[in-house]
């Protein structure tokens, strides 16, 4: 869920749906309704994870790291139950290499921040063509994609349901 979409996370939760992974911002930017998403569905009795989508062109790998911690801060909750992702999905011009240098260094400086490790979501496609980085150890969250050997983080795994217009994702979540 980010700033894009229109969530009423009473009804989510009536369907049947425990978990929300909630955008905290992207790049240096935090998400417009961040704290708002994140508060809506604690309410609703959802359990509630973090995500940052990383723009890697945008300053250092560190300060984006920073910026996301200081708005999980930011959201006075002491817990998020289905932890924190790293959504590494852009390239912005960097070859591989280089983008598995700021990527690792970005996840690296969350793990700091956090206190455990940050989990990483991406599409199998996309990392496998522009991300060399290999953190055999590191919690894997798979959209879709091909990388047969991804584990998943507390046994769930997420697949495109609907793509449809901006605002109007969905998901299928299985345990």
């Amino acid at each position: 869920v980010c700033e894009h979409h229109c969530v009423d996370f009473d009804t989510v939760a009536a369907q049947g749906v425990r978990v929300v992974m909630v955008r905290a911002g992207r790049g240096t930017r935090q998400d417009t309704r961040w704290i708002e998403n994140v508060r809506a569905a604690r309410a609703s009795g959802l359990e509630v994870g973090s995500y940052w989508h990383l723009y890697p062109s945008h300053t250092s790998a560190h300060h984006q790291a920073e910026l996301w911690m200081a708005a999980v801060r930011g959201t006075g909750q002491r817990s998020f139950p289905y932890g924190h992702w790293a959504d590494i999905s852009s390239a912005d011009g960097f070859d591989p290499f280089d983008l598995g240098r700021y990527g690792a260094a970005f996840v690296r400086r969350a793990d700091e921040l956090v206190g455990h490790e940050v989990g990483v979501f991406a599409s199998g496609g996309f990392w496998t063509r522009h991300v060399h980085f290999d953190d055999p150890g590191r919690p894997w969250w798979q959209d879709g994609g091909s990388r047969s050997d991804a584990t998943t983080a507390f046994g769930v795994r997420i697949r495109a349901a609907d793509r449809g217009a901006p605002g109007r994702h969905r998901v299928r979540v299985t345990l």
